[in-house]
């Protein structure tokens, strides 16, 4: 397994073909991060009804942009994947394909990504369970305890990550449904196990550099913020809106096209491009390009 390889081709496919740091914008997040920042409104006894219908509104648009991100996020993932397959092998690609894709198999993906959530949920209810109770029962045990349940904790979400990541790839390259994608994954992540872990132990160091140079990026970005919040407000946001803001979404959104298409190429390279049924020129016809309820068998 060529690690090197895959990590220089991800990096120089996400600089070579920026349309996708679109792609890259929703499936990282990086959109949604902006509006995860909610103030806090205190209102007292006196307060008028109309603040308060101004924060429901308000705390609804919130809701309701977040929602979208999220939906688009799942289809960008998707068309992401897609198309990195597709400059992986050589063939034609453009943002429209890359958005019907993802329409494609939004289902199975949101599907995909809830059991995921719920699957992690289930895990940590467990864990605080157990920790309770051993703290219930001594606090020695409750120490050991952590001794045993925090690298345990890191390693299932460090392989439940890995099955996540193949799985997705799974549904998209090769058309399976979501319980035959998360089986398939699993079995791929079983069968390769050392190569798997290999690569998602080098992503997570090279992601550990990349998201400390992007914050240290975005401080030096926003130092001149202090000044300009003594001189004007109106300075201040506008400053922010279209000095800092912008070059931390477009290199948020490269780090994030970079991630998938890692992941894709590594995909290719573990499963094989030849077992890839993946077919884009010519959809079969009880299949169109639109949204479809999930298939979980």
């Amino acid at each position: 397994m060529q690690y090197g390889a895959i990590i220089k081709r991800a990096f120089s496919t996400a600089w070579e073909h920026k349309y996708l740091w679109i792609l890259g914008f929703f499936v990282g997040g990086t959109g949604v991060s902006g509006f995860n920042q909610i103030r806090e409104y205190h209102l007292s006894a006196n307060s008028k009804v109309e603040d308060l219908a101004l924060v429901l509104l308000l705390l609804l648009f919130v809701i309701l942009l977040v929602v979208t991100f999220f939906i688009l996020s799942r289809i960008c993932s998707g068309g992401l994947i897609a198309n990195a397959a597709r400059i992986r092998r050589g063939e034609p690609h453009s943002l429209s394909e890359a958005w019907s894709d993802g329409r494609r198999y939004f289902w199975r993906m949101l599907g995909l990504l809830l059991g995921a959530i719920l699957v992690y949920l289930a895990f940590l209810a467990i864990a605080i369970i157990i920790g309770i109770i051993l703290f219930a029962i001594h606090k020695v045990l409750f120490f050991l305890g952590l001794l045993v349940l925090i690298p345990l904790s890191l390693a299932f979400f460090f392989f439940a990550a890995l099955v996540l990541a193949l799985a997705e790839r799974f549904i998209i390259l090769d058309d399976q449904s979501v319980f035959t994608a998360i089986e398939s994954g699993f079995g791929l992540l079983k069968s390769k196990l050392g190569n798997s872990v290999g690569m998602g132990l080098l992503a997570v160091i090279i992601n550990i550099p990349l998201t400390i140079a992007l914050i240290i990026f975005a401080l030096v970005l926003s130092l001149p913020l202090i000044g300009l919040a003594m001189i004007s407000v109106a300075w201040t946001v506008l400053y922010g809106l279209f000095i800092v803001l912008p070059p931390i979404i477009i290199a948020g959104s490269y780090i994030d096209t970079y991630r998938s298409c890692l992941w894709t190429f590594f995909f290719l390279e573990l499963h094989g491009e030849t077992a890839i049924a993946f077919e884009r020129a010519n959809p079969s016809p009880d299949l169109p390009m639109s949204l479809h309820p999930p298939q979980f068998e």
